[in-house]
């Protein structure tokens, strides 16, 4: 079936921009800010429905993600949902809200809970500094389930770790 136009006005900002980001930019490739408000002008946050495609499962990296891109550079990895399908507008994620990050930050003792590292502390042979973020983490339970957990992580171990789980059975026994 062929895609519809990214330019059809009955689409919102974020279906229109999904179906540019297929059509005109294609998986692997980089865009910037400027190429967004040059596909989209008029529209104030065409930058941040690009972002919301995150929520649907869709991969965009920025500099944090890929440090060979640029500071104003974005890759489409990988296209997640077709959002432009009726009903295919579902999350995948719920973003987490500032009460979550809190009491995450509190539990996690403000570290990074993977190598713990403070806020502001410089990496060691680096001059980058840490900065925490939310993390969502599969735990393999020892009943042979899994749960998904928030924790705090530092930018160089949430884009090391993800898509890895832990099984908390293994942990428990090595200990």
């Amino acid at each position: 079936m062929a895609l519809p136009s990214w330019t059809d006005a009955k689409y919102g900002t974020m279906k229109s921009a999904a179906l540019w980001l297929v059509t005109v930019i294609g998986e692997g490739n980089i865009f910037t800010k400027e190429d967004v408000k040059t596909a989209f002008p008029g529209i104030s946050q065409a930058d941040r429905r690009v972002r919301d495609l995150r929520d649907y499962g869709w991969q965009i990296d920025t500099h944090r993600e890929d440090l060979t891109l640029g500071q104003h550079e974005q890759r489409f990895v990988k296209q997640g949902a077709p959002v432009w399908e009726p009903g295919k507008a579902t999350k995948s994620g719920v973003s987490v809200t500032q009460t979550q990050r809190r009491d995450v930050l509190a539990k996690d003792g403000h570290l990074c809970r993977s190598c713990g590292i403070v806020p502001g502390e410089t990496y060691a042979g680096s001059y980058e500094s840490a900065q925490l973020d939310i993390a969502r983490r599969t735990v393999k339970q020892p009943s042979g389930g899994e749960k998904v957990e928030l924790v705090a992580e530092c930018n160089r171990c949430r884009v090391g770790g993800r898509g890895q789980s832990v099984d908390l059975g293994a942990l428990l026994a090595g200990i």
